[in-house]
């Protein structure tokens, strides 16, 4: 089962464990000429979740397993 930022993750629908596409927020340090490295990566379990292997789509929430 993962660990870390992925602990408790897994897609409902084919059972994949990791990577997952998480829209979350982020503060970036902005410059005329682009954009440095984000800090304070965030997400909850409201945040939209994506399985790249099978392409479901939901909530972090229904993403997290029982087990």
């Amino acid at each position: 089962m993962n660990e870390n930022c992925l602990e408790g993750m897994l897609c409902p629908v084919c059972g994949n464990q990791e990577p997952f596409e998480i829209s979350g927020s982020s503060w970036f340090l902005v410059f005329q000429d682009g954009v440095d490295e984000p800090s304070e990566v965030e997400w909850d379990d409201s945040s939209p979740c994506r399985c790249p292997a099978c392409g479901h789509t939901a909530t972090v929430g229904y993403f997290m397993s029982d087990a």
